[in-house]
C-alpha cells in the first residue's frame, strides 16, 4: 500500500522507511525510533526525518481509510470485546 508513497519522501532510503513503519506499528516514539535506527543501521537518522516519514505515512493511511468503496456490500459485521476492571468499570 505504501510503496507508491516512498518516492515522495525526499532523501530517505527505502530500508529506513520500512524500519520506521515497523517501529510505529510497535508503538515507538519518534525519538526512540531515531535511536533504534542508529543501533540497527549504524547511521544516524534524525528525529525530524522520522517525523517527516511519519507524516507521509499518516497521509497515506488517511487516504486509504477515506477511499470510496467500489463494491456493494450486503452485510456489515462488527467485532468487539469488553473487559471489566477491579473497580467494576
Amino acid at each position: 500500500m505504501f510503496r507508491k508513497y516512498w518516492r515522495h519522501i525526499s532523501g530517505v532510503r527505502v530500508r529506513w522507511i520500512k524500519l520506521i513503519m515497523a517501529c510505529f506499528v510497535l508503538g515507538m516514539s519518534t525519538r526512540k525510533i531515531s535511536t533504534a535506527l542508529l543501533s540497527l543501521l549504524g547511521e544516524r537518522v534524525s528525529a525530524s526525518t522520522v517525523s517527516e516519514v511519519a507524516k507521509k505515512l499518516d497521509h497515506a493511511v488517511r487516504r486509504y481509510h477515506e477511499r470510496k468503496l467500489e463494491d456493494g456490500y450486503r452485510f456489515l459485521f462488527f467485532d468487539g470485546s469488553g473487559a471489566q476492571t477491579e473497580g467494576g468499570g
